[in-house]
């Protein structure tokens, strides 16, 4: 073939193109990172973004369960709260609140005041306080899941 090959192409030299490469790359992980970061906090679907209040949540943020799994929220000792479920309150009286394990669980059935879960993404929200400073003290932790 004629003509003359150069040993850089377009006046960038190689080693300068692979650090570009590089530093795009690194900068392309942290813009990943930081996404899912700022995603997860938006969304709150974390035990953390309920602070000390929070063990865990039933069932965990981004978990396939069927529609009749419980749905709730494991407490740390000292602390309540009431559960909402795709916007809609659970009526107290259909709240299991274990006060023993600090859990507050709700779980659908055909009769409850809710219904059974529909498929998708289901959405449910805790409002959690220490028992001792009353409910003007709470703070909300969301999370959804998906029913099968």
């Amino acid at each position: 073939m004629g003509g003359h090959a150069h040993g850089h192409t377009g006046g960038v030299n190689p080693t300068w193109r692979r650090r570009l490469l590089l530093i795009g790359a690194v900068a392309l992980a942290i813009g990943v990172l930081v996404f899912g970061f700022t995603r997860d906090q938006g969304r709150e679907g974390t035990a953390a973004s309920g602070g000390d209040a929070v063990e865990a949540l039933i069932p965990a943020p981004e978990s396939e369960v069927l529609s009749q799994n419980s749905i709730g929220i494991d407490l740390a000792p000292g602390y309540t709260g009431e559960l909402s479920i795709n916007g809609s309150p659970v009526p107290d009286e259909e709240l299991v609140d274990d006060r023993q394990t600090f859990r507050i669980l709700y779980q659908p059935a055909e009769n409850s005041a809710l219904g059974t879960l529909p498929a998708g993404e289901n959405c449910a929200q805790a409002l959690v306080w220490p028992i001792e400073d009353g409910r003007q003290n709470a703070r909300t932790v969301s999370w959804c899941f998906n029913v099968t």
